[in-house]
């Protein structure tokens, strides 16, 4: 992924995606390879590959429960 491309795909300024990447990047989340300005590539860590996939996880986690069945009761 490159930073043009991420400014495209989100449709938002240069600035704001640099800004939100070097966040990223400080927290460990993302190694940011700014060789040429137009052609920066930016991957998941190691760290950050594990954080999302304990995100996904929850997301994708099934919930558990009890479903009343019947007629709905309804307010006054």
């Amino acid at each position: 992924m490159t930073t043009g491309l991420l400014c495209d795909v989100l449709k938002l300024p240069r600035q704001n995606v640099r800004r939100s990447l070097l966040g990223l990047l400080d927290k460990g989340f993302i190694v940011y390879d700014a060789g040429e300005r137009r052609a920066a590539h930016i991957q998941l860590s190691a760290e950050g590959r594990r954080v999302t996939g304990l995100i996904v996880q929850r997301l994708t986690r099934p919930i558990l429960g009890e479903v009343a069945a019947g007629q709905p009761t309804l307010a006054d």
